[in-house]
């Protein structure tokens, strides 16, 4: 065949046209950037069956940036190709081949179509040389008046047979489906990739940012954005799907979805497979989910050489819309098998949101990972995996982070770690996990849970929801900093809680006496023992008594090891106020420190639970939480080795399924079937709920209720000082005294208040800065404060920036302006600075100053007075780092207007002023510890600022024209206290700032050429510049630990003046400052002459 021939063939292959079988030999096929129409008058078309036989030398083939416009109704299309290359090489090609089908594009305008592929490359027999394949950037366009009723792929690439080779590599990357409002499709892939050999070195697939979008129309039977499945019986096998993505906004929806799926099966060598950063997005749709929605999945299985499946960072969201049906949703699944060598399955940082008005849901995991070996070492991670929920029905289990892990004859070790469940709304049937750690529970196994928190907010109905921390089940189990959250909501009920090492309850504004935050309605006790309980207060809270936790049908048990503590918005804490009644039933917050049962108890909401009492514990489980085996599944696959045929089936049969039966393998099903609807679901039950024995009771709980009267004084009020002063001092009335100690005779009842005169000294400034003031109401202040005080300081800062720019450069300005002009010239200066002051910790100010003004000179005798009217401006930022590592950061900006004066003697020597008045306007936010955790607190203030300087100096110049300036100049700020509420409740008053500043120093400007060099150098001296704010709180205040400003500093400034023309002067100079002060600020002038 000669190459008119092959350019011949290439110009069908790409308008898809039909042909015979061709043999060719090396040379290239190439043939690219065809376009054809079809329309009511013009429909040649055939189903494309383009055929390459490969017999000898190295090869390429190229169907590329070929397109098809479809704009005919009248006929249906069974099969549409953009481009369509078949393939087959012979056993004496043993060069490598090169195939590409890329840029191919198909529209469909109005009409119908069947299959549709924008390109395909399918190969059915090849060996020899390496060969790779490139289908990359295709795709397909379904328009308002188009329907497609096929199988849908914008690329794919199909190989179904072939020999050794060194190695077979597939891309499909950044290929397309749209799907406008109007259009249908079906069954929609935008990448596809599998190759099967019988032995290679290497077979790679990637599948990388490809994305379905759909802005209304129908999408039927599911979509699958990006998919790779390498199967090889002698070689490695490697799979990357990364980046695809689905993107559905007021469509109507029939199917599941996977933003990313791959597998890699090495059934002799070793096989990784990694999905990462996939997502799936649907907002207002409609319709049914009736197949599982999945991020991204990953499968790998090996037979000798080990397997790692990785599933991060893929993401699914769903907002608005109402589906009559869902089903399960995955973040992101792993799955690993194999045997020999250890097997590997991570799940992390997979993240679900789900927000739509109504739907149904079935089993919600964030991230799953399962992991079978048979005779080495299975591992199985699911870590970092968050899942908001916002709305919907939920009937079945909830799971953060769920992992499984089973060696037949080796070790075991599953863990789930540092997940994260959101209840913000929904309706919810099941069993809620922070996180789940199961093994088959044999010798050699182990399960870790740690880290894990489940967080309700808003209103969700828990009514029938049993919550669970984490739960492990093996031979050896670690159980650690599970936490239950309870955010600023109340009359909550569940049916019980249980695995949690911590509780933590942030009380609402707002709360009264008579409210609960969680109520618990099962008849098996909450076991609170050796829990860490932290309550979390709004800022300056006024309330007594409050209701955390209310068990309605039995009690709450705690033991010596179980801690409670008070905090206060973010600015401190209360010791002992907290602890449980005598009848043990519920657990509540005494402000004022009184005991936990004194006074009058107010009677327990009246349970605004839709369902008050569901049969107080309608899970059949006899005990349903303090079993702590929290999902005490009965029958949870006793076989501990759920996939009794070890023998991974090493027939070739893609259908890869190594474990015929991998119960809690992560169903590796290789056969990937490209149904997009990849159920990754490998083992519908990962989990294969290996509670072999429903009363297995490993007692996952250590002491799920171990003594029934765990205490037999059942006040053992763990407040540990529940009445510190055993005459708790009758007369109630000096605590609310709002100035506790400030009057020098404070409270005519000397000895109650077993104050051990914490305030000795007779005037004692009531607020002495140590916040452990133990006097005032127990409270302790906490040192982190500081940071909320930082802000004021570093706005005193920026405006002595302000005060430096207009007596350096601003005045420099003025008086260029001002010579020689008979009227008010006007003048500019802005400088910027990037400094850090330490101020005990230290504070990072950047920002700009401008100043603008009107400048005029009158001279009296020899001498020369300039003055006039200044504006200015300044805008910047600031980060704020305490020695802890706390860390603020805020904006902050100011305006003002003054007037400034400077005279000039004639020896040189001059004296000069400034005032200033405006207002300074900050903002502030900050993760502020409290309590082994960080609360963001944020607040806003505007104060106004009075500012001043004055000067003298000595001007001289040399007789080679250098200028020398020496100065000493005073600089006075004053900025005025705020008020502010922060957002966590938090009442301050910031306190004024004064500044007051000397600097003196020496400049020298020296000629050159038509400019000159700027050198110079000063000291400087902050004597004040002291921050502070007060803390009110129960009548009492509070100073934080004050930051300042105090200190010396010194600079040396470079700079340069250029003349740039007879009436214009640029100045510009760079300063740089170590001490107290360090770092560098600029200036810039230009003088024009009117």
């Amino acid at each position: 065949m000669n190459r008119r021939g092959q350019m011949r063939l290439g110009a069908l292959i790409a308008a898809g046209l039909a042909l015979g079988g061709v043999t060719a030999d090396a040379a290239p096929i190439v043939e690219d950037n065809h376009h054809y129409t079809i329309t009511d008058d013009q429909q040649t078309w055939r189903m494309n069956a383009v055929r390459m036989d490969h017999q000898d030398g190295d090869s390429e083939l190229s169907a590329s940036g070929n397109s098809i416009d479809v704009q005919s109704s009248a006929y249906d299309f069974t099969a549409t190709k953009g481009a369509s290359i078949s393939y087959q090489r012979f056993t004496n090609a043993a060069d490598p081949t090169t195939i590409t089908a890329n840029r191919n594009r198909i529209t469909l305008t109005k009409g119908t179509l069947g299959n549709v592929f924008g390109a395909e490359i399918r190969v059915t027999s090849t060996r020899g040389g390496a060969v790779s394949y490139t289908a990359n950037e295709n795709a397909v366009v379904i328009g308002a008046n188009g329907v497609q009723s096929g199988d849908l792929n914008a690329a794919s690439i199909e190989q179904v047979g072939a020999l050794d080779a060194p190695s077979f590599t597939a891309e499909a990357n950044g290929n397309t489906v749209t799907i406008n409002n109007g259009g249908a499709a079906n069954h929609v892939t935008a990448a596809r990739a599998s190759l099967t050999t019988n032995g290679a070195g290497t077979v790679h697939i990637s599948a990388v940012n490809n994305h379905i979008t759909a802005n209304g129309g129908t999408l039927t039977y599911g979509a699958l954005a990006g998919r790779a499945y390498a199967d090889a019986l002698h070689g490695t096998a490697e799979t990357l799907v990364e980046g695809n993505t689905i993107t559905l906004t007021g469509t109507r929806l029939s199917g599941g979805m996977a933003a990313g799926n791959g597998t890699a099966y090495a059934r002799s060598n070793a096989a990784t497979a990694i999905t990462a950063r996939n997502s799936i997005r649907i907002e207002n749709a409609s319709g049914a989910i009736n197949s599982e929605l999945t991020g991204g999945a990953a499968y790998a299985q090996h037979t000798t050489r080990g397997a790692t499946a990785t599933a991060e960072e893929n993401t699914v969201t769903v907002t608005a819309g109402s589906f009559d049906d869902g089903r399960e949703v995955t973040g992101g699944r792993a799955g690993a098998s194999g045997e020999l060598r250890t097997v590997a399955a991570t799940a992390h940082a997979n993240r679900i949101t789900l927000s739509p008005v109504s739907a149904p849901w079935e089993e919600i995991r964030g991230g799953s990972a399962n992991a079978n070996a048979l005779d080495t070492e299975a591992q199985a991670v699911a870590s970092g995996n968050i899942v908001t929920l916002n709305g919907g029905t939920f009937e079945k289990d909830i799971f953060g982070g769920d992992s499984y892990a089973q060696a037949t004859r080796g070790t075991a070790a599953a863990a789930a770690e540092s997940n994260e469940v959101y209840l913000r709304g929904g309706t919810y049937t099941g069993s809620i996990y922070g996180g789940r750690a199961t093994t088959d529970g044999s010798a050699g196994t182990t399960a870790i849970v740690r880290g894990n928190t489940v967080e309700i907010s808003g209103a969700p109905n828990l009514s029938a929801a049993h919550l669970h921390g984490g739960d492990a089940r093996a031979a050896s189990v670690v159980r650690a900093d599970n936490t239950l959250i309870v955010r600023e909501t109340k009359n909550i009920t569940a049916q019980s809680i249980g695995d949690f090492q911590k509780l933590a309850f942030y009380v609402p504004a707002g709360m009264t006496a008579n409210d609960t935050m969680l109520r618990v309605t099962s008849n098996a006790n909450t076991n609170l023992s050796g829990t860490t309980l932290a309550a979390y207060l709004p800022g300056s809270s006024t309330a007594n008594r409050l209701r955390l936790l209310y068990a309605e049908n039995a009690q709450i048990d705690t033991d010596s090891a179980t801690t409670m503590t008070v905090y206060e918005g973010v600015s401190g804490h209360r010791t002992a106020r907290m602890g449980v009644t005598a009848n043990k039933k519920e657990l509540v917050v005494k402000v004022d420190g009184s005991a936990i049962d004194g006074g009058t108890t107010p009677t327990p909401n009246p349970n605004p639970n839709p369902n008050p009492n569901p049969n107080p514990n309608p899970n059949p489980n006899p005990n349903p939480n303090p079993n702590p085996n929290p999902n005490p599944n009965p029958n949870p696959n006793p076989n501990p080795n759920p996939n009794p045929n070890p023998n991974p089936n090493p027939n070739p049969n893609p259908n890869p399924n190594p474990n015929p039966n991998p119960n809690p393998n992560p169903n590796p099903n290789p056969n990937p079937n490209p149904n997009p609807n990849p159920n990754p679901n490998p083992n519908p039950n990962p989990n294969p709920n290996p509670n072999p024995n429903p009363n297995p009771n490993p007692n996952p709980n250590p002491n799920p209720n171990p003594n029934p009267n765990p205490n037999p004084n059942p006040n053992p009020n763990p407040n540990p000082n529940p009445n510190p002063n055993p005459n708790p001092n009758p007369n109630p009335n000096p605590n609310p005294n709002p100035n506790p100690n400030p009057n020098p005779n404070p409270n005519p009842n000397p000895n109650p208040n077993p104050n051990p005169n914490p305030n000795p000294n007779p005037n004692p400034n009531p607020n002495p800065n140590p916040n452990p003031n133990p006097g005032n109401n127990n409270f302790v202040l906490h040192e982190n404060t500081k940071s909320l005080a930082e802000t004021m300081t570093g706005t005193a800062a920026f405006l002595g920036a302000s005060g430096d720019l207009i007596a350096g450069g601003g005045m420099t300005s003025a008086s260029a302006e001002a010579a020689g002009a008979s009227r008010f010239a006007p003048f500019a200066a802005v400088g910027g600075s990037s400094l850090r002051h330490e101020t005990g910790s230290h504070v990072n100010v950047r920002g700009m100053n401008l100043a603008v003004g009107f400048s005029r000179e009158v001279m009296r005798g020899d001498d020369r007075i300039l003055f006039g009217p200044i504006v200015e401006y300044g805008r910047g930022s600031y980060d704020s780092y305490l020695d802890d590592g706390t860390h603020g950061e805020g904006n902050t900006h100011y305006v003002g207007g003054g007037v400034f004066l400077k005279q000039e003697k004639k020896g040189g020597v001059f004296y000069e002023g400034s005032l200033r008045l405006g207002r300074m306007s900050t903002d502030y936010e900050a993760d502020l510890p409290v309590g082994g955790i960080t609360r963001r607190a944020s607040y806003d203030t505007d104060a106004n600022y009075v500012g001043a300087h004055l000067g003298l100096g000595h001007t001289a110049k040399a007789a080679n024209g250098t200028e020398r300036e020496l100065y000493l100049r005073y600089f006075y700020t004053h900025q005025n206290g705020a008020s502010a509420t922060l957002s966590t409740g938090d009442r301050y008053d910031f306190h004024a700032v004064d500044s007051h500043r000397v600097r003196t120093g020496a400049r020298w400007t020296i000629p050159q050429g038509s400019g000159a060099l700027i050198l110079g150098t000063s000291l400087q001296y902050e004597f004040k510049g002291d921050a502070g704010a007060t803390y009110h709180t129960g009548g009492f205040s509070y100073d934080t630990p004050s930051p300042s400003l105090k200190g010396l500093s010194g600079s040396l400034e470079l700079g340069y003046r250029a003349n740039l023309s007879k009436r214009a002067t640029a100045d510009l100079s760079v300063e740089g400052w170590a001490g107290k002060q360090r770092g560098v600020t600029f200036k810039a002038g230009l003088d024009w002459r009117f």
